[in-house]
């Protein structure tokens, strides 16, 4: 048994015991919860997918914990996006913007012809593609939103492409693609 040591209206409203000079008794009861995560013993950047999975799976226990998040979590695109825009603020982000368009311009062309073939005006909505380049210029990573028939058909032939080489390492490529 525990003492309550809280004022008596929180006490059930009883007040406190005439004869002992002690509030009532009450039960305090606790509840525990372990969390087990799987980490893998190998390291490669997290998918869209596993990164909402996890999301969910962390909001699940802070809303069970009765706590609320203290700031918005952001996805991995809103991260990359903004690293992106950040780029191009620069005189060498602009240049190597323009240096990356120029050499993508053709195979992104042909990805986009094969990509379309046979779709309606509506499966043709604009999409934007976030691309982060290696200091080697090969392509590391890729996100795409939405993520539209063509968006996603056309992900694997950004994963394929090597470009220039960029201005620093991890460098992210904004590319907004509407078709008309």
């Amino acid at each position: 048994m525990i003492r309550c040591g809280c004022p008596a209206s929180i006490a059930g409203g009883r007040g406190v015991d005439m004869i002992t000079g002690k509030y009532p008794l009450t039960k305090v009861i606790v509840f525990s919860f372990i969390v087990v995560l799987a980490v893998p013993l190998s390291v490669s950047p997290a998918s869209e997918t596993e990164l909402a999975a996890f999301r969910t799976v962390t909001s699940s226990l802070v809303a069970m914990s009765g706590k609320r998040p203290v700031v918005q979590q952001t996805s991995g695109f809103d991260v990359a996006l903004k690293a992106a825009d950040e780029n191009l603020k620069s005189k060498k982000g602009e240049k190597y913007d323009t240096a990356f368009a120029l050499k993508a311009a053709p195979w992104i062309a042909k990805a986009l012809a094969r990509c379309t073939n046979g779709l309606p005006p509506s499966e043709l909505g604009p999409f934007t593609v976030l691309a982060r380049v290696a200091e080697s210029g090969k392509v590391e990573e890729v996100m795409v939103r939405p993520p539209t028939k063509v968006a996603l058909c056309l992900k694997p032939s950004f994963e394929a492409a090597k470009g220039p080489k960029p201005p620093g390492p991890s460098w992210w490529v904004r590319v907004d693609i509407s078709i008309k």
